[in-house]
């Protein structure tokens, strides 16, 4: 099976027969938007979410992502026209598994103003463990940035910054 295929079976466990019969990268990105408006109109959390996250994942700076480049422009531009829900369905580490696809498809500038919003719509977010694939949670280390924000990517703001 597929990477893409395989992701989307583990975010999405529900459209499986969808996904199992989906012939490329770009049908199955049209189900899993039309999945999505579809749960947040029946109030589906958890199907909403799997759909963010399957975004994320093809943004994600991995071997998948210089192969999805047809999923991953519009799944940018999908994140981006959500941006002031994003809050509600990813963490600020999800969020910056993204960045760097979200930055390449949306340009320097428009990236830039999208994640002022979500870090200032997060700036609250407590720091929790991520889960483990083996289910258990494990700790990450939580950073201050300006104006108070946190973010639970250990160094990103000092590294972009130049620090160390």
């Amino acid at each position: 099976m597929s990477k893409w295929k395989g992701k989307a079976l583990e975010c999405l466990p529900g459209l499986r027969d969808s996904i199992l019969e989906a012939k490329d990268r770009q049908s199955l990105w049209q189900q899993v938007e039309r999945e999505f408006y579809a749960a947040v109109e029946r109030g589906d959390t958890k199907c909403v979410v799997g759909c963010v996250r399957y975004a994320v994942w093809t943004l994600h700076p991995a071997p998948q992502a210089r192969t999805m480049a047809d999923v991953s422009e519009s799944a940018a531009n999908f994140l981006y026209a959500h941006a002031d829900d994003l809050h509600r369905w990813i963490d600020r580490y999800d969020f910056m598994l993204a960045q760097k696809g979200l930055r390449f498809h949306l340009g320097t500038q428009k990236y830039s103003e999208f994640e002022t919003r979500f870090l200032a719509k997060t700036a609250q977010y407590p720091c929790l463990p991520k889960e483990t694939p083996s289910g258990h949670r494990k700790k990450t280390a939580r950073i201050t940035q300006p104006a108070g924000r946190t973010s639970s990517v250990a160094g990103t703001e000092d590294r972009q910054r130049g620090q160390t």
